[in-house]
């Protein structure tokens, strides 16, 4: 008897149940996934899963917790009735890596601009210069060997704005700023674009599709005239919702430093 209740419980109870933590639940923590629906479910640190709830009732996916989240996506089948996959964004005729970007292929000297177009998204500027200018010969051939694009190995610099590319088989990185609009003669470019679920870049920070993280209007907070000034008082969320950055409040530092009676004030 005792089992077929512990059973039933798994369920109503949610994740901290499962995973035995007991009275304590932080109820108001938990995403609610419907009988019958998948439910794509974020938790700490940003780690997605589509969560297939089949169980009978309403189950309560606890995100409030690294620890319990972490035991929860430990396998494809956590509780009776509740079945775990890989979240991703849609990625027509690309590939998909490991931070949820969606990368496609260009034509022989057309634009990311083009080849994103091409599916029906727009080309995703932060995440293409993640893998030019901005990035390292090794990310740039991890995105060419996810495309099987032509040639071998990491690529070598040039000095042109199409981010990561293949002309022939030879594989370049461009070291001018990268653009989605820049094309050249006889090279393939590798793009990343928006698309639905895809990812965003913030201040070269990953943020998944759903997500918002506190940014800060500035790196520091002084205020020696008068009243104490706040982190928190200059601080805003910055969301992705489908590649899209939202920062209504132009919040740019991901980080902030109260100086505030510190001793730090002159």
């Amino acid at each position: 008897m005792l089992s077929r209740v512990l059973a039933a419980s798994l369920l109503s109870l949610s994740l901290l149940a499962w995973s035995g933590g007991g009275a304590e639940a932080q109820v108001n923590n938990c995403t609610a996934v419907a009988n019958g629906a998948t439910t794509a479910v974020t938790g700490p640190g940003g780690t997605c899963r589509n969560v297939n709830n089949t169980s009978g009732q309403t189950a309560c996916v606890m995100t409030g917790d690294a620890d319990h989240w972490t035991r929860f996506i430990a396998s494809t089948n956590p509780m009776p009735g509740i079945t775990l996959s890989t979240c991703g964004p849609a990625c027509t005729g690309g590939w998909v890596d490991t931070q949820n970007f969606c990368w496609r292929t260009g034509t022989s000297g057309g634009s990311c601009d083009a080849a994103c177009s091409a599916a029906g998204y727009t080309c995703n500027l932060e995440a293409t210069r993640s893998v030019g200018i901005q990035g390292t010969n090794l990310g740039c051939q991890t995105v060419m060997d996810g495309l099987a694009m032509a040639g071998t190995g990491a690529p070598t610099t040039v000095s042109l704005a199409i981010g990561c590319s293949v002309t022939g088989t030879t594989r370049r990185r461009g070291t001018t700023s990268t653009t989605c609009a820049a094309t050249a003669t006889g090279y393939v470019r590798a793009c990343a674009c928006r698309s639905p679920g895809s990812s965003c870049r913030f201040n070269n920070q990953v943020i998944q599709h759903g997500q918002c993280i506190t940014a800060y209007l500035n790196s520091f907070v002084d205020n020696c005239a008068g009243e104490c000034s706040s982190c928190a008082l200059y601080s805003g969320p910055v969301c992705c919702s489908n590649g899209v950055i939202s920062n209504p409040g132009n919040y740019q530092n991901l980080a902030c430093i109260d100086t505030c009676g510190s001793g730090s004030c002159n």
